[in-house]
């Protein structure tokens, strides 16, 4: 089985949307439509490659960067989208 990996690196608050996919930690509307507007793109970049099954994958580094989400500098994780071809 192929696979492939899309990475990115996002503000550690994100965590437990991306991986539970519980977003009541997220602060405001605005924040939560910007996060679902990413995952979703991460999701049709691998979909348009031919992935047919995806999850997520973390390393939980906690260094300042910025954020891919919101392009902000904040204390960020790495994360994974591993597909499945």
């Amino acid at each position: 089985m192929k696979t492939d990996i899309y990475e990115a690196t996002i503000n550690t608050q994100y965590l437990s949307a991306l991986i539970n996919g519980h977003e009541s930690g997220l602060d405001d509307d605005r924040e939560d439509m910007q996060f679902m507007g990413w995952e979703l793109s991460m999701y049709d970049t691998a979909k348009k490659d031919g992935a047919k099954n995806m999850c997520w994958e973390y390393e939980e580094c906690y260094n300042y960067a910025k954020c891919d989400v919101t392009g902000l500098f904040c204390k960020v994780a790495d994360v994974r989208l591993v597909a499945f071809f």
